[in-house]
């Protein structure tokens, strides 16, 4: 499994030989919808190039920030990150896990909550539950944030995922869906219920349903837990590097 296995959440503007270049217009705020991927790894003179062109295109659209992704397991050319470091990028990395459902080993459980996917019934207590999830970013992102998963509640490859204690939700994921793959995103449990098992509970309810798909999981680089992931039974598969700049108010 790599990348090309993966779900992009961001609407294609354009593309070249060089990057693919993401944009969506009712989430400016949200770096992960706004971005250039580059297909090979670039020259110094070409990064400018398209560090100008993003540049540009951000300020049109009211961005302030500036992201790139560079092909999987590749390692930065010293002339560029050099460059990257001196213009005060953050530089970090997106790793790919993957394992098949009947490997999943949870460390514990909690049966005092109820998994389940979100129908019509529960999807405003979950905008409600992601809006009060989503201001930790502030309120223009979690408001833009609504819009987005509205849409996705109306997309048959992407269903909701939530842990109910008492008939409230305290926990949610997100799954992108392909016949061969379920990739999980936005995994979110509320911190008083954190170290209960109910990760490893909605986990185990994914397994269940989708026994004869791959499961993806992305990580931050910087901030993954692999000795968990290892003992949970997913497999390390690939790395992304990503730089974002975001200026100082």
């Amino acid at each position: 499994m790599n990348f090309k296995d993966t779900y992009i959440d961001a609407p294609l503007y354009e593309e070249d030989s060089i990057i693919k270049h993401y944009y969506d217009a009712e989430m400016p705020s949200r770096y992960n919808s706004n971005f250039m991927l580059f297909k090979h790894m670039p020259t110094l003179a070409q990064f400018q190039y398209y560090e100008q062109k993003q540049l540009d295109f951000h300020q049109t659209h009211q961005m302030k920030h500036r992201r790139f992704l560079f092909p999987e397991n590749q390692q930065l050319p010293t002339a560029l990150l050099a460059y990257i470091e001196a213009q005060h990028y953050v530089v970090g990395s997106l790793e790919l896990y993957a394992m098949l459902p009947i490997e999943f080993n949870g460390s514990s459980f909690n049966e005092e909550v109820v998994v389940q996917y979100v129908d019509d019934a529960l999807f405003p207590s979950f905008l409600a539950f992601q809006y009060m999830i989503d201001l930790t970013y502030g309120e223009i992102f979690a408001t833009e944030k609504q819009h987005l998963l509205k849409k996705q509640f109306n997309d048959s490859s992407i269903q909701f995922v939530v842990a109910l204690l008492d008939g409230q939700i305290v926990g949610s994921l997100l799954l992108f869906l392909t016949a061969d793959t379920v990739e999980l995103d936005s995994f979110v449990i509320i911190d008083s219920m954190q170290r209960r098992g109910i990760g490893s509970t909605m986990q185990q309810f994914v397994m269940n349903q989708h026994t004869e798909q791959t499961i993806l999981l992305v990580a931050d680089g910087e901030d993954t837990p692999r000795e968990m992931y290892a003992k949970q039974g997913y497999h390390y598969c690939s790395a992304w590097h990503e730089i974002v700049f975001v200026p100082k108010e």
